[in-house]
């Protein structure tokens, strides 16, 4: 993909391998954050249907709790985890 981009391979690898920008990239960060009014990495709570849990709700149950900083892989799993717990809900239901 690099050489469609007309760049060459071995500059973007040694790039990539390389700390060029980091200051450039901690320094925007930083700015992003002030200007922003961030003041910490966001976390998502999934309850199910069949749950009312986690840091806040009042009820019980198993949630799971998801950093924001997660990856997508992470995002994913959990994602399928609520899916097939959700999909063994509904089929104890009709049986």
């Amino acid at each position: 993909m690099i050489a469609e981009l007309g760049l060459s391979r071995s500059a973007a690898e040694q790039f990539l391998q390389s700390d060029e920008l980091e200051a450039e990239v901690w320094r925007s960060y930083g700015s992003t954050i002030r200007e922003k009014g961030i003041h910490a990495i966001p976390f998502f709570v999934f309850n199910s249907l069949t749950t009312n849990g986690g840091p806040f709700r009042n009820g019980n149950g198993k949630h799971t709790v998801v950093r924001g900083s997660g990856d997508p892989a992470t995002f994913k799993a959990m994602l399928e985890e609520a899916l097939a717990a959700q999909q063994q809900t509904a089929n104890s239901r009709t049986c």
